[in-house]
């Protein structure tokens, strides 16, 4: 009796309430601990969306391109001679340690008063002008630089009178022709964008509505496989005996092999990320993947243990199966079943940064905030990996 009473508490409080983190506290009933610690490990990661069942045969990707730097600089920095700073990267998330190579102009701002040569240093304010960035990293760089941009998504305004206009908005080209100078303009620099008979193309090309209203062109690699299809399963037979009625074909995209540019109206770069391979390959025989809900144990059980007992009460949004580089290895890429995760935080008056959240009217007053805690599993072997591991 004490034990069911205690779990019906512990459910009420878990369906009833919504703490940031979820409490563990000793019931001195090594039994009822158990149970709890059982029951909690299987109930704060939940599904707000359906696991899907297919489990496609994957493998490992190995990809070999790497960015010749000095080329780099001298195509978009023009020479070493123009590059204003160069710094360390220490440790980006995806792709590790890099470069970052700065180059532009610092103009000196002074006060009118103090004009003269003697004094030109104590009153001076530095400000760089067309600052110009290209980070180069092992598998590939971007660059981007902050001149002033034409839109692509142009204004036209008419006046009517001296209190009104008529704004009307257009395309100053359409994605289409954006996307035949990205294209042209990747050829140019890395040659055509080419994969094996693994692999196909997915392009995307959009024109903005919002910020800058530039063109964006990206090209990611899908791999292309199959995934077993079945029939009633019968419950009297092993299910490794179960024969597939079908199988059918699915293509996974590869994350983190990609080709992005941004344009502006005039066809001008504004922006470049290129982290392409064409010698992008498959890496042993593929095999099929474990299971989402599978999955999902694995990362339960260790996102238990990342949180000391005490991690957070997730809501699971999408589920999703792709490619990511592997974060011990520079050359591979890893199938994973991709969870788009969030937790719920409480934010007072007294913890908001005004500039991020909508005005709290007093003291008392307190924001609930999605928390993104986006976490994969590796589809062969299940390791999880935490994508942002400064929440851990």
């Amino acid at each position: 009796m004490r034990i069911h009473s205690l779990l019906i508490n512990f459910l009420a409080v878990l369906v009833f309430c919504t703490p940031v983190f979820a409490q563990t506290e000793s019931s001195n009933d090594e039994l009822v601990d158990e149970m709890v610690s059982q029951m909690l490990r299987t109930n704060f990661l939940t599904p707000a969306c359906q696991l899907p069942s297919f489990q496609p045969k994957v493998a490992e990707l190995r990809r070999t391109w790497s960015p010749d730097q000095e080329e780099l600089i001298t195509r978009f920095l023009g020479s070493r001679e123009a590059i204003m700073d160069e710094q360390r990267l220490d440790i980006h998330q995806i792709w590790g340690r890099g470069t970052r190579f700065k180059s532009g102009t610092v103009i000196y701002l002074f006060d009118r008063d103090s004009s003269s040569p003697q004094s030109m240093g104590a009153g001076t304010k530095e400000m760089e002008v067309v600052p110009s960035y290209l980070d180069v990293y092992h598998s590939g760089y971007e660059y981007a630089n902050n001149i002033s941009h034409t839109a692509v998504y142009a204004t036209d305004v008419k006046k009517i009178s001296k209190t009104e206009a008529d704004v009307t908005y257009y395309n100053v080209y359409e994605p289409d022709e954006g996307q035949e100078a990205a294209e042209r303009l990747l050829t140019d620099m890395h040659g055509e964008m080419s994969l094996a008979d693994d692999f196909r193309i997915k392009k995307l090309s959009l024109i903005q509505d919002f910020s800058e209203r530039l063109y964006v062109y990206q090209a990611n690699p899908e791999f292309l496989t199959e995934f077993n299809l079945y029939g009633e399963i019968d419950l009297t037979k092993p299910l490794e005996e179960r024969q597939p009625i079908s199988r059918q074909q699915v293509a996974l995209p590869v994350w983190d092999v990609y080709a992005k540019v941004m344009l502006d109206g005039d066809k001008l770069l504004t922006s470049m990320a290129y982290y392409w391979d064409n010698n992008l390959k498959v890496d042993g025989t593929p095999k099929e993947s474990i299971h989402s809900g599978t999955a999902m144990l694995y990362a339960s059980e260790y996102i238990f243990e990342a949180f000391n007992s005490a991690p957070p009460l997730l809501t699971v949004q999408n589920v999703t199966m792709g490619f990511i580089q592997d974060p011990d290895s520079t050359s591979r890429l890893i199938p994973v079943w991709f969870f788009d995760a969030w937790y719920t935080e409480t934010m007072t008056v007294d913890e908001a940064d005004v500039d991020s959240l909508p005005a709290l009217t007093s003291a008392y007053a307190k924001n609930i905030l999605n928390v993104p805690f986006p976490f994969a599993v590796n589809a062969l072997t299940g390791e999880v990996h935490i994508l942002d591991k400064s929440q851990i």
